[in-house]
């Protein structure tokens, strides 16, 4: 564990070594643990999610994905349905234009404030917080979403607590410095 991420109170969900405390939705053969991150082939559909399920946290990852490809950091998601909608999808889809589907937005409902994704098969680092109805993400160090879900038509009513997950959409992809912080 980093001595910063300790310092600020944060937990590792990923040991860097095995996908123990990991829990598979969908298609299993995708999901390994190599050399301290998590990947995805990309073989199949489904999601990665912890084994327990989060309120208020804060969440720290780094991600690299491959060109054009397409992946999500689910929260606060539920096990029936689409993750996306029955909780919250940070989208990750490289090279796609500004909106509601472009990486960084939440998912079909919020738009980030600006494009700050590094290219495809470099290291991004994202930050979400989910603290009550009021959802932050920051990806490399600028805050691009901040949005109160109680007001916000298209996230009014979604749960307030699921699972933390990332996505396997056709798409290599990996994932490295998992860490969490329940406030």
């Amino acid at each position: 564990m980093e001595d910063k991420e300790r310092a600020e109170g944060f937990v590792p969900l990923f040991d860097g070594r095995t996908l123990n405390g990991w829990e598979f939705v969908g298609d299993s053969a995708a999901w390994s643990a190599q050399a301290g991150e998590i990947h995805c082939s990309g073989q199949g559909r489904g999601w990665l999610r912890t084994a327990r399920t989060y309120r208020d946290f804060v969440l720290r990852l780094e991600y690299a994905i491959c060109p054009g490809g397409n992946s999500g950091i689910f929260l606060r998601s539920q096990l029936e349905g689409r993750p996306a909608y029955n909780g919250m999808e940070v989208q990750i889809l490289e090279g796609h234009p500004l909106g509601v589907k472009s990486t960084g937005a939440i998912y079909d409902a919020v738009a980030p404030a600006k494009h700050v994704e590094r290219p495809a098969g470099e290291w991004n680092e994202i930050e979400a917080t989910c603290d009550g109805g009021k959802v932050a993400i920051v990806l490399n160090g600028e805050r691009i979403v901040g949005v109160d879900s109680v007001e916000h038509e298209a996230l009014r009513g979604r749960p307030r607590e699921g699972y933390i997950g990332v996505q396997n959409h056709r798409s290599p992809v990996k994932f490295r410095r998992i860490y969490v912080k329940e406030l």
